[in-house]
Formats: structure tokens, sequence, C-alpha cells
């Protein structure tokens, strides 16, 4: 019962730090005029001085910002762990997919932000305390609750593949508008600099990287300690086969 408690409370903390990171950002892209948000020096920045007709009005600013893949990785994270935090033991096909998808997006958004772009940016503020919240605590605190509490999640490929399917939905949604804009969230995505072959494999090389993350994922749920239901039922089946 202790456990079931401590996992309620990192949970919440988790889902309250990766949600109110993603309103702060907002916050900070709509509040502010392009030319403020660009000398604040959020990764926003070097968007804003390539293509500032794209950030002009409120709308504009705003909904670029849920085009980033920190914020989808962060809304993942903040959502799922609302729901473990009323339940910390909740499985599911669908649930179990989006958990893990998760997982693999909150630790490439940590990564990814921590060795590629944080050179790129260098936020003051606000935006300085909504980028740590969300590319450095969010991928500790999601990290360490699955490691501590779990919940874990049965090995099986078709999970894998949906969370590829979550990953180039994205994809081709941040491709399809950027040809539309001509604004990509991120410098190794901007097909108009780089070409569509380079971005394409860019996008490969990540998609690889996080079906080996998901699989290491999984692995290591095998081993962690909590529960694994799907092992208590193939021990009560093992029996009833011995038997028949």
């Amino acid at each position: 019962r202790m456990r079931g408690t401590w996992a309620k409370i990192f949970f919440g903390i988790t889902a309250f730090n990766s949600l109110i990171g993603v309103l702060f950002s907002s916050w900070v892209s709509v509040s502010e005029t392009a030319a403020e948000v660009a000398k604040g020096g959020s990764v926003e920045s070097a968007a804003i001085q390539a293509n500032p007709e794209y950030f002009m009005t409120v709308f504009e600013r705003g909904s670029n910002v849920f085009f980033y893949f920190t914020i989808l990785s962060n809304v993942l994270v903040g959502v799922v762990c609302l729901i473990l935090m009323t339940n910390p033991n909740k499985r599911g096909k669908v649930f179990d997919v989006f958990r893990l998808f998760s997982l693999i997006a909150i630790i490439i958004t940590g990564i990814v932000y921590n060795t590629v772009l944080r050179q790129l940016s260098n936020p003051e503020g606000l935006s300085l305390v909504e980028n740590n919240m969300m590319h450095v605590l969010a991928p500790i605190w999601a990290t360490v609750g699955w490691l501590i509490f779990g919940p874990r999640i049965q090995f099986k490929a078709a999970k894998l593949g949906w969370c590829v399917v979550i990953g180039l939905v994205w994809i081709v949604v941040t491709f399809v508008r950027g040809a539309i804009t001509h604004w990509y969230p991120y410098p190794f995505l901007n097909v108009d600099s780089l070409g569509y072959p380079s971005a394409i494999i860019a996008c490969t090389v990540i998609l690889l990287i996080a079906v080996g993350l998901g699989a290491a994922i999984m692995g290591l749920d095998k081993k962690l300690p909590g529960p694994k239901p799907w092992l208590d039922e193939d021990a009560e089946k093992e029996p009833a086969t011995a038997t028949a």
C-alpha cells in the first residue's frame, strides 16, 4: 500500500512538471512578439529569424508550439502520468502503447535537446524555467518513475510497431505543414535547407533509435521489480497444459 501511495505522488509530480512546462512554453510563445521570443534565446529563435512571417500573430506562434516533439512528448507523459496517479497499476493494450511511446519520446527529447539543440539556444527568465522543466526534469522524472514504479509492459513487437506509427504520423504532418509554411521545428527536419533525403535519413535514424529504446524498455521490464500479470497468467496456463 505504501508503495502505491508513493507511486501516486511520484506520477503526480511528473504530470505536474510536464503539463505546467507545456503551459509555460505556450504562454511564452503567445505573449511575446516574434522579436522578443528571438531575443529570449529559445529554441524557436533560429526559426523566427529565418521565417519571421510565420510568428507575427498569436495564433501562428501558438500553433507552432504544438509541432515541437518536446511538446508532444511532455503532453503524453503528463496525460499518462495523470492516469497512473489515479491507478499506478493501470494496464491495457492501448494504454501500454501510449505509456511505452511516452517513455521513448521523453527520453529521446532529453537526449537530443541536451546533446544537439541546447547549443542553439540561450533561454532566460520563464523560457529557462520551461526549458529545464520539459528537457531536463521531465525525462528524469519519467525515467526514474518507470524504473521504480513501472507499471511493467509485456514485450510484444506489435507495441513497438504502433509506437513507430505514432512517430511516423508526427513526421508526415511536420513535413506536410513545413511544405506549406516553410517552417520546421528542428534544423535536422528543415527540408528547405537540407533537402528531403537528408531530413528523411535523420528521421530514420531517430526511429531506429526509438525502436531500440522501446525494446530495451520492455526487455528491462522483464527484470525490474513490480507486478507482471502476464507471467502469472502463463504460470496458470502451464499446469492446465500439463494436465491435458
